[in-house]
């Protein structure tokens, strides 16, 4: 039996605005400080599923990259850690299963979160423990367990589907934070399978 498989979802972190973005942002000495009138995350990555293997084979990690933008407070979740990539990649796969493009909001074990997709179903092949081992490996070996700032995370396996997800303790978390098209995203780390 031959199928698709989820390939790659890569993480990283915003440096400036892309030219991708619908307006022009404020910036200072060439430092870009906002889009669309929202201030920058303190932190951003992206995750990309690229799938170009129709085999049957195991699949292959997910890439996930940082890059610090701002001095921000950090909060050790590394007890945490599992339950949180894995409630949050059961949240983003159900609503990915169910087709929903709304903005989703919650908070578990005290990290905050907004998260929405777009794209013509607002869906994605990936299966959960790949989106949440992603998110586990990029806060458990970059960020050493720890929640800095506000973060804007990027989803995107190659398709129609982009996933958006800002994450930040409760005491410092952002609400007002830009977390979309327009940000620029690189330095990455591989993860995702048997991370979780």
């Amino acid at each position: 039996m031959l199928f698709v498989k989820n390939a790659l979802i890569a993480t990283t972190c915003c440096l400036a605005m892309s030219a991708q973005a619908l307006s022009l942002p404020s910036s200072i000495d060439g430092k870009t400080l906002a889009i669309e009138g929202q201030p920058l995350p303190d932190k951003c990555l992206t995750t990309n599923n690229t799938d170009t293997n129709v085999e049957l084979v195991a699949r292959t990690p997910i890439k996930a990259c940082a890059y610090i933008s701002a001095t921000a407070a950090c909060f050790a979740i590394s007890k945490d850690l599992y339950h949180f990539a894995k409630t949050l990649g059961g949240g983003i796969k159900a609503l990915s299963d169910q087709h929903n493009c709304a903005h989703s909001t919650g908070t578990i074990d005290n990290i905050r979160y907004d998260y929405y997709a777009s794209g013509r179903n607002c869906d994605t092949t990936a299966q959960i423990n790949t989106i949440a081992g992603a998110i586990y490996k990029y806060i458990d070996k970059i960020e050493h367990g720890n929640i800095c700032g506000t973060q804007c995370v990027r989803l995107d396996h190659g398709g129609t589907w982009k996933g958006w997800l800002r994450m930040g303790h409760a005491s410092s978390y952002n609400d007002k934070a830009y977390c979309g098209p327009g940000l620029n995203f690189d330095s990455c780390i591989s993860g995702g399978n048997n991370d979780i």
